[in-house]
């Protein structure tokens, strides 16, 4: 039934939001302190921060979300560092171009950068670093 696949579609991007928003805090947490406390650059800042919300997020997504029965080290860990790769890449590529490129003040720049990193997160988690660990109830 169409219904039913939709409402259990809109489950698993609610639990993903859910975990995303805590893996988001830990990005926060880590980014103020580096960024705003210690002065450090807003790149270096952002990276560290956002390996740290990567960290939050696959353990968090892996169980709740995903439902996954494999190990926590496992191919699912490889292509989840594959995507977050490619996450990552997008989100310090948009926080230089609103920051550098477009004189956006650096907080700003981090805000709209999540945009691109949940996308690229969700769809990739979604459709290949998750997809077909354990059927979907």
């Amino acid at each position: 039934d169409m219904h039913m696949l939709k409402n259990k579609e809109l489950k698993k991007l609610i639990r993903f939001a859910c975990c995303s928003t805590t893996a988001w805090l830990a990005d926060f947490l880590i980014f103020t302190v580096m960024y705003q406390l210690l002065g450090v650059h807003y790149v270096l800042s952002k990276a560290c921060s956002y390996s740290a919300g990567a960290f939050t997020s696959y353990t968090l997504n892996r169980k709740f979300t995903f439902h996954s029965n494999a190990g926590f080290v496992s191919l699912t860990l490889l292509k989840f560092a594959a995507v977050n790769c490619v996450s990552i890449s997008l989100s310090l590529i948009s926080m230089y171009l609103f920051s550098d490129m477009l004189a956006q003040p650096v907080w700003a720049s981090y805000f709209l950068s999540i945009i691109f990193s949940f996308s690229t997160n969700y769809i990739g988690n979604r459709f290949w670093v998750f997809k077909g660990l354990k059927k979907d109830n």
